[in-house]
Formats: structure tokens, sequence, C-alpha cells
């Protein structure tokens, strides 16, 4: 079977596939079809062909992402006379995942100027957990700005669909989309559970007050236009960046479902800001129930979310990798979780997660990056 761009292949078990792109940097924008599973994948660019072998079938999509990762951080070290010698250009930010597995370098082996000048390219050595958030605020910034530049990145339409039982967040709610920036065509879908209303630019989906969870976000995004579905919360917060770097994620990963970690939240009965110091930018199992963005078509074919009251989270991520997909992580610091005693459809415990906090304000204490 052949793979290009204009065929994603078709969900199977084959011996051998055949990926055809011009050049190798060009899987990174290569969409494959969940599913499609092989022995060999024959790479043919206009460079030549080679050919990558497994023991047993391996779903073909993670090898395209993987090779298409591989041409944006190739294997080798930074050119002399850049102030990084013998450094892995490798290292990850933004907590210090090396991708070749060899050990991240120590800060202190190295002179201030390194130091800096890694920095500035997003690899921030001098993280540190129990510190401050300065440094990987800026990496991201930075980030942003190169792959804006030179990433490529594309901007697909974009549905956020947001069920709520609560009208008096409806104004919050609302106001979280409408700060949105660099995702130029989105469109909210507000699915009303229990009651009725009627905001300008909104497409409202009234259901009531009976319906499990599952049936109303089914109900929005049946109501979707967007190429993408993104699943947002009523009562969180979120940076005016936020849509565009899932869409940024979603570009570099390739990944089929990416989100952002539940790391920051705001205990607002005890008036405390935590942070639980979760790792971004890796291909986890796990993202946050408020921060889940998938293509629509592939939330169609996986059976949208399950028609239950909770833990429709969970099981979209399960479904999605039962069927060969593959699910990314980015940064946490573009999303806080609004958490009180009671009323959310998972009650967390509070004391636990000040508990497993890596750090903890007084107060609301969102960060630089959320703009608030």
């Amino acid at each position: 079977m052949r793979i290009d761009r204009d065929h994603p292949g078709e969900r199977g078990k084959y011996d051998t596939v055949e990926v055809v792109v011009p050049d190798v940097e060009s899987l990174r924008a290569l969409t494959v079809a969940p599913g499609v599973r092989a022995f060999r994948v024959q790479l043919r660019t206009e460079q030549g062909t080679e050919s990558h072998e497994f023991e047993s079938r391996v779903a073909v999509r993670d090898v395209v992402t993987e090779l298409g990762r591989q041409a944006v951080w190739p294997a080798r070290l930074p050119a002399p006379g850049l102030g990084t010698e013998g450094i892995d250009v490798r290292v990850h930010n933004p907590v210090g995942l090396v991708l070749d597995g060899s050990p991240v370098p120590d800060v202190g082996d190295l002179d201030a100027g390194q130091v800096a000048r890694l920095e500035m390219q997003g690899v921030p050595l001098a993280y540190d957990p129990t510190g401050g958030l300065t440094v990987e605020e800026h990496s991201i910034v930075v980030r942003r700005a190169a792959l804006d530049a030179y990433g490529a990145i594309p901007r697909p339409s974009v549905s956020v669909v947001m069920a709520t039982r609560r009208p008096d967040l409806l104004d919050h709610a609302m106001a979280q989309v409408a700060r949105q920036r660099g995702a130029p065509d989105l469109q909210l879908v507000l699915a009303t559970h229990g009651f009725e209303a009627d905001p300008p630019g909104v497409t409202v989906v009234p259901m009531p007050a009976d319906a499990v969870f599952g049936d109303v976000l089914n109900a929005g995004v049946a109501a979707a236009e967007g190429e993408v579905v993104l699943k947002m919360d009523d009562d969180d917060w979120y940076s005016p960046d936020f849509v565009a770097d899932l869409l940024r994620a979603r570009a570099y990963s390739g990944a089929d479902l990416v989100g952002a970690p539940d790391d920051l939240y705001y205990l607002e009965d005890r008036d405390l800001t935590v942070r639980l110091g979760h790792p971004g930018e890796v291909y986890k199992g796990f993202v946050a129930g408020g921060t889940m963005m998938i293509g629509r078509d592939l939330l169609t074919e996986v059976g949208g979310f399950a028609p239950v009251p909770r833990h429709v989270d969970k099981a979209l991520t399960a479904a999605v990798r039962d069927a060969g997909g593959s699910v990314y992580r980015t940064h946490g610091l573009g999303y806080v979780l609004r958490r009180t005693a009671s009323g959310h459809t998972w009650d967390a415990d509070l004391d636990d997660l000040v508990a497993r906090a890596v750090q903890t304000w007084q107060g609301f204490r969102p960060g630089r990056l959320m703009e608030l």
C-alpha cells in the first residue's frame, strides 16, 4: 500500500507500506490514517529510498511521526563557535528530556554564556521544578516565535465544544474563548445542560438537565463545523495563546489527540494556587479533560464521547489509543483549573492536591503567560 499527501492509507495489517514524500521534512505535514500497521515501512523521497523493518507490525503513523521529528531534531552537535561545544541540541524543552537517552548536561559544567544561548534556543538547562516559572515562560515565548516563523504551522478551523450547567459562569466561559488569538477560524459551540441561553455569535445546543455528560458533548460535536474539535471547560482559565499552542503542538508532534497537563490549580475555597509539576512536551496517555483537541473526523471514527456521566476524557483517550492513535501533551502554563469543594464532574481531593504540589502560592497566581 502507498501513502502520500493525497492518500492517507487505509486501516489494516500489511507486510510493506510505501510512504512517498518530496523530502523527510515533509513527513511532519503528512496525514496517515490510524490503524495502518506493517512489518516494513519504505520511505521514498527525491533523495532516494530507505527501508525500516520491524520484528512485529508497528503503527505506520508512529514511524512517520518519529522520522519527521528526527528531521527537526538532527542527531548532531552544533557547529563550533556558538558557545555550545559538546552540548547535544536534542535536549528538549522544558524539562530536560533527551531524545536519544544520553544524560542531560549538568548546568554546573557550563559557563553563563552557554546556558544563556541554550535558553534562548528554548533549552532552559537551568530549569528547577522548585523555583520560579520565568525560564519556562521565556522559552515558550521564544519557541512560539520560532515555530510561527519557520514551522509552517497549519491553522485549521477549530470548534470549541463546551458543556455547561451553570448559567452564572457563561460570561467567564465565553470570555476565555473570545480572548483567543492565533486561531483565525474559531467557533464556539455551547451545549447548555438544563437551561437555555442565546448569546450572540455562539452556536447554542440546549440539552435536558437529565442528559448524561457524554451525550451533551456529542450533541455539541454534532453542531461543530470546524476541522478540529477542542473540548474546553466552563470554569477554568485559558491563556490567549491556548488554542494556538495546541495547534502548534498538533503540528510538530503529529499526534492524533493533543492537550495540556493539569498542572496549575487555583483552589478557590483556600485562595491558593498550586503546581503539581507534571511534565509537558511528552507523548503521554493522559491530558487534562478541559484541553482535549482532536480531528473531528477521527472523533467520529472512534465513536465520539462515551455516553456516560463521568470519565468521558479517559474513555476518549483510550479509544484513540485503541484505534492506533497517539496522544501528546504540550506545556501546562496556559491553563489553570478552578477547584472548589464540589460541583465538578471530577471532584478532586483538595488536601491531596496540596500534598502533591511542587509549588504553592497564596492567592491567584496564574503566571504571566495567562495574561490575567
